[in-house]
Protein backbone atom coordinates (compact mmCIF):
# COMPACT_ATOMS: atom_id res chain seq x y z
CA UNK A 1 0.00 0.00 0.00
CA UNK A 2 2.27 2.39 0.90
CA UNK A 3 4.37 1.94 -2.49
CA UNK A 4 1.29 2.99 -4.47
CA UNK A 5 -0.03 5.38 -2.76
CA UNK A 6 4.50 7.01 -2.96
CA UNK A 7 4.33 6.24 -6.46
CA UNK A 8 0.69 7.62 -7.07
CA UNK A 9 1.62 10.95 -5.49
CA UNK A 10 4.89 11.34 -7.39
CA UNK A 11 3.40 10.48 -10.34
CA UNK A 12 0.99 13.42 -10.04
CA UNK A 13 3.08 15.64 -8.97
CA UNK A 14 5.84 15.30 -11.85
CA UNK A 15 3.45 15.15 -14.51
CA UNK A 16 1.53 18.50 -13.02
CA UNK A 17 5.01 19.54 -13.32
CA UNK A 18 5.74 18.93 -16.90
CA UNK A 19 2.26 19.87 -17.84
CA UNK A 20 2.68 23.77 -17.79
CA UNK A 21 5.99 22.73 -20.72
CA UNK A 22 3.42 20.71 -22.62
CA UNK A 23 0.77 23.50 -22.88
CA UNK A 24 3.08 26.23 -23.68
CA UNK A 25 4.01 24.00 -26.51
CA UNK A 26 0.53 23.18 -27.90
CA UNK A 27 -1.72 26.33 -26.91
CA UNK A 28 -3.47 27.29 -30.14
CA UNK A 29 -5.39 30.27 -30.85
CA UNK A 30 -3.77 32.06 -27.79
CA UNK A 31 -1.10 35.05 -27.72
CA UNK A 32 2.00 32.94 -28.94
CA UNK A 33 -0.09 31.24 -31.58
CA UNK A 34 -2.62 33.67 -33.24
CA UNK A 35 -4.12 30.90 -35.30
CA UNK A 36 -7.65 29.79 -35.38
CA UNK A 37 -8.64 26.40 -34.46
CA UNK A 38 -12.08 24.40 -35.31
CA UNK A 39 -13.87 22.52 -32.80
CA UNK A 40 -16.11 19.68 -33.73
CA UNK A 41 -18.05 17.81 -31.23
CA UNK A 42 -19.24 15.53 -29.75
CA UNK A 43 -16.26 13.50 -29.80
CA UNK A 44 -17.23 10.13 -30.43
CA UNK A 45 -20.91 9.26 -31.98
CA UNK A 46 -22.79 6.10 -32.09
CA UNK A 47 -25.36 5.60 -34.24
CA UNK A 48 -27.86 2.87 -35.89
CA UNK A 49 -28.19 2.16 -39.41
CA UNK A 50 -29.80 5.20 -41.21
CA UNK A 51 -30.16 7.04 -37.85
CA UNK A 52 -28.80 10.93 -37.36
CA UNK A 53 -27.94 13.02 -34.93
CA UNK A 54 -26.19 16.48 -34.86
CA UNK A 55 -22.61 17.51 -34.53
CA UNK A 56 -21.08 20.95 -33.83
CA UNK A 57 -19.04 22.93 -34.97
CA UNK A 58 -17.40 26.22 -33.72
CA UNK A 59 -14.28 28.44 -34.03
CA UNK A 60 -11.63 29.17 -31.71
CA UNK A 61 -11.75 32.62 -32.57
CA UNK A 62 -14.36 35.24 -34.39
CA UNK A 63 -13.90 34.33 -38.58
CA UNK A 64 -13.53 37.86 -40.23
CA UNK A 65 -15.30 36.12 -43.11
CA UNK A 66 -17.76 32.82 -43.79
CA UNK A 67 -15.85 29.66 -43.99
CA UNK A 68 -17.00 26.49 -45.47
CA UNK A 69 -15.92 23.16 -44.24
CA UNK A 70 -16.15 20.48 -46.70
CA UNK A 71 -16.60 16.29 -46.14
CA UNK A 72 -15.80 14.18 -48.46
CA UNK A 73 -18.34 11.40 -49.38
CA UNK A 74 -18.54 8.38 -47.78
CA UNK A 75 -20.42 5.01 -48.06
CA UNK A 76 -20.22 4.88 -43.94
CA UNK A 77 -22.22 8.18 -43.08
CA UNK A 78 -22.87 11.23 -44.67
CA UNK A 79 -22.95 15.14 -43.65
CA UNK A 80 -26.29 17.28 -43.81
CA UNK A 81 -25.17 19.22 -45.21
CA UNK A 82 -21.39 18.26 -46.56
CA UNK A 83 -20.42 21.59 -46.48
CA UNK A 84 -20.95 23.55 -43.14
CA UNK A 85 -20.96 27.22 -43.21
CA UNK A 86 -19.59 28.94 -40.07
CA UNK A 87 -20.67 32.77 -40.15
CA UNK A 88 -18.23 35.67 -39.91
CA UNK A 89 -17.68 37.14 -36.29
CA UNK A 90 -19.16 34.62 -34.64
CA UNK A 91 -18.30 32.22 -31.84
CA UNK A 92 -21.20 30.48 -31.02
CA UNK A 93 -21.69 26.74 -32.21
CA UNK A 94 -23.03 25.69 -35.97
CA UNK A 95 -24.64 22.37 -36.54
CA UNK A 96 -25.04 19.90 -39.44
CA UNK A 97 -26.52 16.49 -38.90
CA UNK A 98 -24.80 13.06 -39.55
CA UNK A 99 -26.52 9.81 -40.34
CA UNK A 100 -25.35 6.71 -40.64
CA UNK A 101 -25.11 4.68 -43.72
CA UNK A 102 -23.31 1.51 -42.97
CA UNK A 103 -21.87 -0.56 -40.09
CA UNK A 104 -18.82 0.37 -39.39
CA UNK A 105 -16.55 0.82 -36.05
CA UNK A 106 -14.30 3.48 -35.01
CA UNK A 107 -14.25 5.52 -37.92
CA UNK A 108 -12.49 9.07 -37.88
CA UNK A 109 -14.47 11.43 -39.47
CA UNK A 110 -12.71 14.51 -40.36
CA UNK A 111 -12.87 17.50 -42.78
CA UNK A 112 -11.48 16.91 -45.80
CA UNK A 113 -10.78 20.64 -46.63
CA UNK A 114 -12.12 24.19 -45.87
CA UNK A 115 -11.80 27.55 -47.53
CA UNK A 116 -13.42 31.44 -47.18
CA UNK A 117 -16.95 31.74 -48.98
CA UNK A 118 -18.15 35.11 -50.39
CA UNK A 119 -21.71 34.35 -50.46
CA UNK A 120 -21.92 32.29 -53.82
CA UNK A 121 -18.49 30.93 -54.37
CA UNK A 122 -15.25 29.76 -52.52
CA UNK A 123 -12.68 33.34 -52.31
CA UNK A 124 -9.72 31.00 -52.24
CA UNK A 125 -8.64 27.16 -52.40
CA UNK A 126 -8.35 25.10 -49.80
CA UNK A 127 -4.51 26.20 -48.81
CA UNK A 128 -6.19 29.32 -47.75
CA UNK A 129 -8.23 27.51 -44.81
CA UNK A 130 -8.11 29.45 -41.47
CA UNK A 131 -7.91 26.98 -39.22
CA UNK A 132 -4.70 25.83 -38.41
CA UNK A 133 -4.41 21.74 -37.64
CA UNK A 134 -7.73 20.86 -39.42
CA UNK A 135 -6.59 17.26 -39.80
CA UNK A 136 -6.16 17.56 -35.69
CA UNK A 137 -10.20 18.04 -35.68
CA UNK A 138 -12.53 15.21 -36.06
CA UNK A 139 -14.98 12.56 -34.56
CA UNK A 140 -14.67 8.85 -33.74
CA UNK A 141 -18.21 7.21 -35.50
CA UNK A 142 -19.79 3.91 -34.71
CA UNK A 143 -22.48 3.12 -36.42
CA UNK A 144 -24.37 -0.25 -35.28
CA UNK A 145 -27.01 -3.25 -36.74
CA UNK A 146 -29.36 -2.16 -33.97
CA UNK A 147 -30.51 -0.65 -30.74
CA UNK A 148 -31.38 -3.59 -28.70
CA UNK A 149 -28.16 -5.26 -29.40
CA UNK A 150 -26.70 -1.82 -27.87
CA UNK A 151 -28.59 -1.98 -25.05
CA UNK A 152 -28.39 -5.64 -24.28
CA UNK A 153 -24.52 -4.86 -24.50
CA UNK A 154 -24.66 -2.10 -21.87
CA UNK A 155 -26.75 -4.37 -19.50
CA UNK A 156 -24.21 -7.62 -19.71
CA UNK A 157 -21.67 -4.59 -18.95
CA UNK A 158 -23.27 -3.62 -15.91
CA UNK A 159 -23.53 -7.61 -14.92
CA UNK A 160 -20.25 -7.84 -14.71
CA UNK A 161 -19.32 -4.68 -13.40
CA UNK A 162 -21.42 -5.53 -10.23
CA UNK A 163 -20.25 -9.24 -10.58
CA UNK A 164 -17.05 -8.55 -10.66
CA UNK A 165 -17.48 -5.20 -7.77
CA UNK A 166 -18.88 -7.78 -4.91
CA UNK A 167 -16.94 -10.82 -5.92
CA UNK A 168 -14.70 -9.84 -3.20
CA UNK A 169 -16.84 -9.75 -0.11
CA UNK A 170 -18.10 -13.29 0.01
CA UNK A 171 -14.36 -13.99 1.09
CA UNK A 172 -14.52 -11.08 3.29
CA UNK A 173 -17.36 -12.28 5.07
CA UNK A 174 -16.85 -15.84 5.24
CA UNK A 175 -13.38 -15.05 7.62
CA UNK A 176 -14.79 -12.80 9.60
CA UNK A 177 -18.37 -15.29 10.23
CA UNK A 178 -14.92 -17.65 11.50
CA UNK A 179 -12.60 -15.41 12.71
CA UNK A 180 -10.20 -17.72 11.20
CA UNK A 181 -8.49 -17.35 7.81
CA UNK A 182 -7.35 -20.77 7.43
CA UNK A 183 -7.34 -22.02 4.29
CA UNK A 184 -6.67 -19.07 2.37
CA UNK A 185 -3.47 -18.59 0.81
CA UNK A 186 -1.24 -15.72 1.69
CA UNK A 187 0.51 -16.04 -1.56
CA UNK A 188 -2.83 -15.36 -3.19
CA UNK A 189 -3.76 -12.77 -0.61
CA UNK A 190 -0.05 -10.60 -1.69
CA UNK A 191 0.00 -11.13 -5.01
CA UNK A 192 -3.93 -9.70 -5.54
CA UNK A 193 -2.59 -6.68 -3.52
CA UNK A 194 0.23 -6.03 -5.71
CA UNK A 195 -1.64 -6.59 -8.66
CA UNK A 196 -4.29 -4.19 -8.05
CA UNK A 197 -1.92 -1.68 -6.71
CA UNK A 198 -0.24 -1.39 -10.12
CA UNK A 199 -4.23 -1.67 -11.64
CA UNK A 200 -5.38 1.19 -9.92
CA UNK A 201 -2.14 3.66 -10.27
CA UNK A 202 -2.83 3.05 -14.21
CA UNK A 203 -6.35 3.62 -13.85
CA UNK A 204 -6.10 6.98 -11.83
CA UNK A 205 -3.28 8.85 -13.38
CA UNK A 206 -4.39 7.56 -17.57
CA UNK A 207 -8.35 8.73 -16.44
CA UNK A 208 -7.22 12.11 -14.60
CA UNK A 209 -3.58 13.19 -15.56
CA UNK A 210 -3.37 15.33 -18.51
CA UNK A 211 -0.11 15.28 -19.57
CA UNK A 212 -0.41 11.69 -20.25
CA UNK A 213 -3.61 12.41 -21.85
CA UNK A 214 -1.39 14.42 -24.42
CA UNK A 215 1.39 11.32 -24.81
CA UNK A 216 -1.87 9.21 -25.57
CA UNK A 217 -3.09 11.37 -27.72
CA UNK A 218 0.52 11.82 -29.47
CA UNK A 219 0.60 7.88 -30.04
CA UNK A 220 -3.03 7.53 -30.94
CA UNK A 221 -4.80 10.28 -32.49
CA UNK A 222 -8.49 11.07 -32.74
CA UNK A 223 -8.89 8.24 -30.21
CA UNK A 224 -10.58 8.19 -26.86
CA UNK A 225 -9.01 7.70 -23.58
CA UNK A 226 -9.04 3.78 -22.94
CA UNK A 227 -10.05 4.28 -19.37
CA UNK A 228 -13.41 5.10 -18.39
CA UNK A 229 -14.87 6.05 -14.64
CA UNK A 230 -16.22 2.97 -14.10
CA UNK A 231 -12.88 1.53 -14.61
CA UNK A 232 -11.35 3.96 -12.24
CA UNK A 233 -13.98 3.47 -9.72
CA UNK A 234 -13.96 -0.26 -9.90
CA UNK A 235 -9.78 0.06 -9.38
CA UNK A 236 -10.00 1.74 -5.99
CA UNK A 237 -12.55 -0.60 -4.43
CA UNK A 238 -10.74 -3.40 -5.41
CA UNK A 239 -7.81 -2.61 -3.42
CA UNK A 240 -10.11 -0.90 -1.03
CA UNK A 241 -11.60 -4.83 -0.42
CA UNK A 242 -7.84 -6.18 -0.66
CA UNK A 243 -6.89 -4.10 2.14
CA UNK A 244 -9.62 -5.51 4.19
CA UNK A 245 -8.82 -9.01 3.42
CA UNK A 246 -5.07 -8.11 4.33
CA UNK A 247 -6.14 -6.80 7.58
CA UNK A 248 -8.17 -9.83 8.28
CA UNK A 249 -5.13 -11.75 7.68
CA UNK A 250 -3.19 -10.32 10.68
CA UNK A 251 -6.04 -10.40 13.59
CA UNK A 252 -8.06 -13.57 12.90
CA UNK A 253 -6.74 -17.04 13.54
CA UNK A 254 -4.43 -18.46 10.62
CA UNK A 255 -2.79 -21.28 11.99
CA UNK A 256 0.99 -21.61 10.84
CA UNK A 257 0.15 -19.59 7.60
CA UNK A 258 2.31 -17.16 5.89
CA UNK A 259 3.75 -15.55 2.71
CA UNK A 260 5.79 -18.41 1.10
CA UNK A 261 9.66 -17.81 -0.39
CA UNK A 262 8.59 -17.95 -3.55
CA UNK A 263 5.27 -15.71 -3.39
CA UNK A 264 7.49 -13.33 -1.68
CA UNK A 265 10.21 -13.51 -4.07
CA UNK A 266 7.76 -13.09 -7.18
CA UNK A 267 5.86 -10.24 -5.04
CA UNK A 268 9.10 -8.21 -4.32
CA UNK A 269 10.47 -8.74 -8.14
CA UNK A 270 7.05 -6.88 -9.18
CA UNK A 271 7.61 -4.06 -6.96
CA UNK A 272 11.43 -3.84 -8.06
CA UNK A 273 10.10 -3.40 -11.51
CA UNK A 274 7.74 -0.91 -10.43
CA UNK A 275 9.85 1.11 -8.01
CA UNK A 276 12.66 1.08 -10.96
CA UNK A 277 10.09 2.18 -13.51
CA UNK A 278 9.26 5.21 -11.44
CA UNK A 279 12.95 5.56 -10.51
CA UNK A 280 14.11 5.80 -14.76
CA UNK A 281 10.53 7.89 -15.64
CA UNK A 282 11.85 10.69 -12.90
CA UNK A 283 14.64 10.76 -13.90
CA UNK A 284 13.25 11.46 -18.42
CA UNK A 285 14.64 7.93 -19.45
CA UNK A 286 10.81 7.09 -20.18
CA UNK A 287 7.65 8.62 -19.79
CA UNK A 288 4.63 8.41 -17.83
CA UNK A 289 2.65 6.83 -20.04
CA UNK A 290 5.29 4.04 -20.35
CA UNK A 291 5.51 4.20 -17.09
CA UNK A 292 2.00 2.91 -16.18
CA UNK A 293 1.67 0.89 -19.02
CA UNK A 294 4.77 -1.25 -17.35
CA UNK A 295 2.49 -1.03 -14.18
CA UNK A 296 -0.11 -2.47 -16.03
CA UNK A 297 1.69 -5.36 -17.52
CA UNK A 298 2.80 -6.30 -13.86
CA UNK A 299 -0.99 -6.43 -13.45
CA UNK A 300 -0.61 -8.96 -16.48
CA UNK A 301 1.92 -11.31 -14.67
CA UNK A 302 -0.13 -11.13 -10.97
CA UNK A 303 -2.79 -12.03 -13.07
CA UNK A 304 -1.59 -15.01 -14.31
CA UNK A 305 0.43 -16.46 -11.61
CA UNK A 306 -1.86 -15.56 -8.66
CA UNK A 307 -4.62 -18.54 -9.19
CA UNK A 308 -1.82 -21.46 -8.80
CA UNK A 309 -1.08 -21.14 -5.30
CA UNK A 310 -4.72 -21.23 -4.04
CA UNK A 311 -5.15 -23.84 -6.60
CA UNK A 312 -1.81 -25.79 -5.47
CA UNK A 313 -3.18 -25.16 -1.81
CA UNK A 314 -6.58 -26.60 -1.83
CA UNK A 315 -5.25 -29.93 -3.69
CA UNK A 316 -2.59 -30.34 -1.09
CA UNK A 317 -5.31 -30.06 1.81
CA UNK A 318 -8.04 -32.11 -0.18
CA UNK A 319 -10.15 -29.36 0.93
CA UNK A 320 -11.80 -26.03 -0.23
CA UNK A 321 -12.72 -25.28 3.55
CA UNK A 322 -11.80 -21.15 3.97
CA UNK A 323 -12.19 -20.55 0.56
CA UNK A 324 -14.96 -18.88 -0.37
CA UNK A 325 -16.89 -19.94 -3.76
CA UNK A 326 -18.61 -17.09 -3.77
CA UNK A 327 -16.02 -15.15 -4.77
CA UNK A 328 -15.16 -18.02 -7.90
CA UNK A 329 -18.50 -17.83 -9.06
CA UNK A 330 -18.90 -14.15 -9.14
CA UNK A 331 -15.59 -13.74 -11.16
CA UNK A 332 -16.90 -16.90 -13.32
CA UNK A 333 -20.35 -14.49 -13.66
CA UNK A 334 -18.49 -11.58 -14.60
CA UNK A 335 -15.69 -13.07 -16.82
CA UNK A 336 -18.46 -15.16 -18.75
CA UNK A 337 -19.90 -11.99 -18.89
CA UNK A 338 -17.17 -9.85 -20.25
CA UNK A 339 -16.48 -12.06 -23.30
CA UNK A 340 -20.06 -12.10 -24.52
CA UNK A 341 -19.96 -8.53 -24.39
CA UNK A 342 -17.17 -8.47 -26.33
CA UNK A 343 -18.83 -10.99 -29.13
CA UNK A 344 -22.39 -8.93 -29.21
CA UNK A 345 -19.97 -5.58 -29.46
CA UNK A 346 -18.83 -7.81 -32.59
CA UNK A 347 -21.33 -8.51 -33.95
CA UNK A 348 -23.31 -5.35 -33.72
CA UNK A 349 -20.35 -3.45 -35.49
CA UNK A 350 -19.05 -6.10 -37.93
CA UNK A 351 -15.51 -5.83 -36.36
CA UNK A 352 -13.73 -8.70 -34.56
CA UNK A 353 -10.90 -6.29 -33.29
CA UNK A 354 -11.89 -7.05 -29.57
CA UNK A 355 -10.82 -10.34 -29.84
CA UNK A 356 -8.04 -10.16 -33.04
CA UNK A 357 -6.84 -6.92 -31.76
CA UNK A 358 -6.44 -7.25 -28.04
CA UNK A 359 -5.57 -11.04 -27.99
CA UNK A 360 -3.99 -10.45 -24.65
CA UNK A 361 -6.40 -9.01 -22.74
CA UNK A 362 -9.16 -12.31 -24.25
CA UNK A 363 -6.27 -15.16 -23.21
CA UNK A 364 -6.03 -13.01 -19.85
CA UNK A 365 -10.36 -14.06 -19.48
CA UNK A 366 -10.24 -17.57 -20.92
CA UNK A 367 -7.41 -18.08 -18.38
CA UNK A 368 -9.13 -16.42 -15.32
CA UNK A 369 -12.55 -18.69 -16.21
CA UNK A 370 -10.30 -21.69 -16.94
CA UNK A 371 -9.34 -21.25 -13.05
CA UNK A 372 -12.85 -20.45 -11.81
CA UNK A 373 -14.05 -23.85 -12.96
CA UNK A 374 -11.16 -25.65 -11.96
CA UNK A 375 -11.93 -24.54 -8.44
CA UNK A 376 -15.97 -24.70 -8.86
CA UNK A 377 -14.51 -28.67 -9.69
CA UNK A 378 -11.90 -28.81 -6.57
CA UNK A 379 -15.53 -27.79 -4.50
CA UNK A 380 -17.90 -29.58 -5.78
CA UNK A 381 -16.32 -32.98 -7.21
CA UNK A 382 -12.91 -33.68 -6.13
CA UNK A 383 -13.09 -32.27 -2.22
CA UNK A 384 -16.93 -31.56 -1.50
CA UNK A 385 -17.44 -33.91 1.51
CA UNK A 386 -14.24 -32.91 3.00
CA UNK A 387 -15.39 -31.97 6.78
CA UNK A 388 -14.72 -28.41 8.43
CA UNK A 389 -13.77 -30.04 11.31
CA UNK A 390 -11.27 -31.63 9.91
CA UNK A 391 -9.42 -29.44 7.66
CA UNK A 392 -10.15 -25.92 10.18
CA UNK A 393 -6.41 -26.87 11.13
CA UNK A 394 -4.09 -28.79 9.29
CA UNK A 395 -2.05 -31.74 11.17
CA UNK A 396 0.81 -30.33 13.32
CA UNK A 397 -1.35 -27.20 13.84
CA UNK A 398 -2.82 -26.23 17.55
CA UNK A 399 -5.91 -24.60 17.97
CA UNK A 400 -4.76 -21.96 20.25
CA UNK A 401 -5.36 -18.81 18.28
CA UNK A 402 -3.09 -16.77 20.20
CA UNK A 403 0.19 -18.39 18.43
CA UNK A 404 0.14 -16.04 15.53
CA UNK A 405 3.50 -16.26 13.52
CA UNK A 406 4.19 -13.26 11.56
CA UNK A 407 2.57 -12.85 7.88
CA UNK A 408 5.58 -12.99 6.32
CA UNK A 409 8.88 -14.82 5.57
CA UNK A 410 9.83 -18.80 5.92
CA UNK A 411 8.37 -21.48 4.62
CA UNK A 412 5.12 -22.56 5.68
CA UNK A 413 4.61 -26.11 6.50
CA UNK A 414 1.76 -26.88 3.84
CA UNK A 415 0.26 -24.55 0.81
CA UNK A 416 4.05 -23.43 0.05
CA UNK A 417 3.97 -22.34 -3.62
CA UNK A 418 7.72 -23.72 -3.79
CA UNK A 419 6.51 -26.88 -5.47
CA UNK A 420 5.04 -24.97 -8.15
CA UNK A 421 8.28 -24.11 -9.87
CA UNK A 422 7.97 -27.00 -11.49
CA UNK A 423 4.16 -26.77 -12.77
CA UNK A 424 3.11 -24.75 -15.85
CA UNK A 425 2.93 -21.14 -14.74
CA UNK A 426 -6.57 -12.15 -16.27
CA UNK A 427 -8.45 -8.85 -17.26
CA UNK A 428 -9.12 -6.40 -13.85
CA UNK A 429 -9.81 -10.08 -11.95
Amino acid sequence: MLFAVIVGIGILLTSQQALGQNEDENLVGNATNPHTTLKIWPRTVMLVVNDSTTLYFESSHPLLRPVNVHFNDSSYFAILPPDVRLSANVTAPFTAQIKGLNVTSDLLVQPASCSYWNGSTNLFSDTDCPFTRLNKSGILLTVVHSYWLLTLCNIVGWIYFFAWSISFYPQIWLNFSRKSVVGLNFDFIALNMTGFACYTIYNVIMFWDPNVHALYEIENPHTSNPVMLNDVVFAIHAIFACSITAIQCSIYERGQQRVSYLGGSLVGVFCLVAVGSFAVAIFKVINWLQFIRLLSYIKIGVTLSKYFPQAFFNYQRKSTVGWSIGNILLDFTGGSMDILQMVLQSLNTDDWRNFTGNKVKFLLGLISIAFDILFMVQHYVLYRNAPETKYEHLDGEHDNSSSRPSVLGGRPDYGSTEDLSSASPQNAQ
